[in-house]
């Protein structure tokens, strides 16, 4: 059960590097300290939603170790492709709250319903694609090195379920059906033809799987600094 809570969001389309982009961004509280690495994953369907909402997770890798038992705010915030039929954004943690795309987000915007996403079993992942653009200089490190900041892009298909093994054999299995590859040449171009293949595997990756897994796309985008 996702123990974060939202509490606010903001949903803009943007034209970023000649593609329409969502940028989106959430704020909410951990339970405790220690949470690291929020960030929101987008949820892929295999038919366009009737509603024209799009529902992202908003998660974090859990503490180790000792822990403060003090609400602790967190938040994330991504570039995402963002399809045609993109009507509004459901955040969904342990609470959800839908906001409209480029309206003023303030609370009268959002709507709070009761959440019912659990995870159970093995929790297996696999980046599917990556590629890294927006490459920029942005300071000096000291003698002839130069600081450098680009934009990373990464596709991870996330699974949650009882039988590792059949989520690997059903995976191999649209890999050599070539849904894997034409996901991978979308991602970089994005839009309508990414949500198709990302639809297609969805479809032939469930109906190998059967019941019982949650199959997610973890669709991130970050910036990345170093010195050269």
């Amino acid at each position: 059960m996702n123990q974060i809570r939202v509490d606010s969001a903001q949903a803009h389309k943007t034209e970023f590097l000649g593609q329409v982009r969502l940028y989106l961004t959430a704020n909410g509280m951990a339970p405790t300290s220690g949470w690291s690495s929020p960030y929101l994953a987008p949820r892929y369907t295999t038919v366009v939603p009737a509603d024209g909402v799009w529902e992202f997770d908003f998660l974090a890798s859990p503490p180790h170790g000792m822990v403060l038992q003090v609400l602790t705010p967190i938040a994330a915030a991504g570039f995402f492709t963002c399809p045609d039929w993109v009507k509004k954004i459901r955040i969904c943690a342990a609470n959800e709250i839908e906001v409209d795309l480029a309206a003023k987000h303030g609370p009268e915007f959002m709507v709070d319903i009761p959440c019912a996403v659990t995870q159970k079993g093995v929790l297996w992942k696999r980046e599917i694609a990556s590629f890294d653009d927006s490459f920029n200089i942005i300071g000096h490190c000291g003698g002839l090195s130069i600081k450098m900041k680009k934009l990373h892009h990464t596709l991870t298909v996330v699974v949650n379920g009882p039988d590792e093994a059949a989520i690997r054999r059903c995976f191999d299995e649209a890999m050599a059906a070539g849904v894997i590859a034409a996901i991978v040449a979308a991602f970089i171009t994005g839009g309508a033809a990414l949500s198709a293949a990302i639809g297609a595997f969805l479809s032939q990756f469930g109906a190998c799987l059967g019941g019982g897994y949650t199959i997610t796309m973890d669709d991130r985008s970050e910036w990345i600094e170093w010195c050269t």
